[in-house]
Order: structure tokens, then sequence, then C-alpha cells
């Protein structure tokens, strides 16, 4: 009993004399922990925030390698604009597409996509959090404001490369053909996009005498310009012809052809679409996710073919070939978030067609 009782008063003493300074030691591991500075950044959970009283709030938020998307909510009953929005981490940076400036109406919420086209300097490490400074700068009431936050989010992994893109027009004819060269990459996928007129359709793609997998986002407007994405997995390396048949002849066929690396080998599209209609102002709205690529393929009737569409912001064109003076073929990529609005802008009201899909990225 009294071994016990020694025992027991010698652990007390111990606490009594070094408990505070091991209370001070994990204090300080916690807080160079917390502050990244022991890369405990991989174990905290991840978050959003922004700095209170400015009426922004930060409803949802992910990352992939060079893009950061915040869907941001205006709190206010007034409408807010923001001008300039930026993710910091030490010298690196991404900053608001474009630059352009975004509205968020009163009590309402909308996206903000941060890159530098698909160049965004952000350190992503795989495995690793990304923890970052907000910084966002906002026009309400006509006043500018900035208010500040914090970001700690863990990137998806990987990334879509464009690989390659070619493209080719023809008239009078039920087939069009071009080369295309598919470089050495790694998960790779070969999408068509065909616009053309007339009350036609695709019959097949071939590439390297292999028939495209199927056709997707079928898009027409009243027989006067259709649009067809088609989509080819793994397609060979090296230089190949594409072609495509037509069931019947058209007098205006616009085609082209990308390759992209980082695709989902097994379930390489996740969602298609399509629109048509008269107007100058062509538009879809597409359901992607942060880390995957839309593509858009239009074809629009023309009266004169030097006039070009112009698309919209975030949008990367990967070709806009004019065939004879009647139409006019573009197709865009735009990096995926949650909802897509892929638009252009045409000096002419007249028929469109548009095709899309998002494509999805290599699991890990």
């Amino acid at each position: 009993m009294l071994n016990q009782t020694k025992k027991a008063q010698a652990a007390m003493e111990f606490l009594m004399t070094y408990g505070w300074a091991i209370l001070i030691v994990i204090v300080a591991i916690g807080s160079l922990t917390y502050s990244g500075v022991l890369g405990g950044a991989t174990f905290l959970p991840e978050k959003c925030t922004i700095s209170t009283g400015s009426g922004l709030f930060c409803e949802d938020f992910a990352a992939s390698p060079g893009i950061v998307i915040l869907r941001l909510r205006n709190a206010l009953p007034n409408p807010v604009t923001i001008t300039e929005a930026t993710i910091t981490q030490g010298e690196n940076s991404c900053g608001l597409t474009g630059l352009q400036s975004v509205t968020i109406p009163a009590s309402s919420s909308t996206y903000l996509t941060l890159t530098d086209g698909l160049t965004c300097t952000l350190l992503t490490i795989p495995g690793e959090k990304l923890k970052g400074d907000i910084s966002i700068t906002f026009v309400k009431k006509q006043l500018p404001r900035t208010t500040q936050g914090d970001l700690l989010v863990k990137p998806a992994s990987g990334v879509i490369d464009v690989d390659a893109t070619n493209s080719e027009t023809k008239g009078s004819s039920d087939y069009i053909s071009w080369e295309h060269t598919t470089g050495n990459g790694d998960n790779r996928l070969l999408i068509v996009g065909i616009s053309f007129d007339e009350t036609t359709s695709v019959q097949d793609v071939t590439y390297d005498g292999i028939s495209f997998d199927e056709s997707i986002g079928v898009g027409e407007y009243e027989n006067k310009v259709r649009t067809e994405i088609w989509y080819l997995v793994d397609p060979s390396e090296g230089e190949n012809t594409i072609r495509v048949d037509l069931n019947d002849a058209s007098d205006n066929i616009v085609a082209g052809s990308i390759t992209f690396t980082g695709v989902n080998q097994t379930d390489p599209i996740s969602n298609w679409g399509s629109n048509s209609g008269k107007s100058t102002n062509p538009t879809i709205t597409v359901i992607s996710a942060v880390g995957n690529i839309v593509v858009g393929v239009i074809g629009q009737r023309r009266v004169h073919s030097d006039e070009e569409l112009t698309a919209g912001i975030g949008q990367t064109e990967q070709w806009q070939v004019a065939s004879s003076n009647e139409l006019v073929g573009e197709a865009n990529t735009e990096v995926g978030t949650t909802t897509v609005v892929m638009e252009w802008t045409s000096p002419e009201n007249k028929e469109w067609a548009i095709s899309t899909a998002s494509i999805n990225m290599a699991s890990e």
C-alpha cells in the first residue's frame, strides 16, 4: 500500500513539474500544423470562408489542377458586382477567368471560375490539400470593397489536356475527310464535331478505318442546320485519316477533330446535350463537373462568310471555318464546373444548332 502511494505521488509530481511544458508543446505543434508549416493541412477538414461582414458567403468549392471553383452567395438586399477575385498561395495564384466582372443578384448565388485559361499556377500535389488566401473585390452601391478569406481543399487528381486539333470544310458532297495526328499521351479520347446543312445526317465516322463508338448531342433546326459529336476511346497514335460519311449529300460541311489526354477510358462522357434556334446569341447550358472539359460544336447559316462568331468568356476556340458563304462551323472547349454556359455572339440573325459533351477526367 505504501509503495502504491509513493508511485501515485511520483506521478503527480511529474505532471506538476512537466505538465505545463507538455501542454505548451502540444499547443505549438497544433498552431504550426494549422498554419501549414508542418504540412498538417493534409489532415485538416476542407473549408472555404469569407470574412464576416462582407455579405458574401462561400457555399461550395472545388479544385483540380489548373482551376478553382467557388460558389458565392450574396446575402445582401442589393446586387454586388465582383470585379476581381484571386486565390494566392505564396507566389502562385489563380485569377478570375478573363478578368470579367460577375454580378450576383440580391439573395442569390453564382459560380466563380478562377484560373488562367488552363495554366493556373497554384501548386497542386497529388494527395495534398491546397491552402490559399482568398481576395475578392466587389462593388456595392457603386462603392468598391475588398474582403478576404481562406481556402483549404483537396484538388481532384489528374487533368484533361488538348493533344491535337484539325479541321476541314467541303461542299456538295456526301463525305468529308482529313488527316489527324494523335500523340502518345495516356488515356486518350478523340472527338469529331460536324456542322452541316440540308436534311441529311451522319452515317459513320472512322479513324484509321476504325468506326467511332457513337453519336451524341445531335442538334438540328428545321432541317436547315445540324450538328453532331462523335467520339472514339483510345485512338491509335500517329497520323491517320478521319472520314465522315453522310446519308445524303450536303451543300456545306464543316468538320474537325480534337484529341484529349487524361480522359476516363470506361466512362468518357458524363453528359451531352443540344440546342437550336434563330438569333444573334446562340447559347446552351451544360451539366458538368470540376476537372471535366466541355466541348461545344456550333453551326450557323450565314449570308456573309467573312463575319465570324464570337465565343463567350472562358471558352477556347478549337476551330472556326466557313463553308462558302452559307454556313460557319466552330468548336470551343471550356473547363468544367457544376454548370457551364456556352454562348456565342453572331453578327447575323440566322438559324443555328449546338451539340455539347462533358468529358470526364480519368480516375485515380
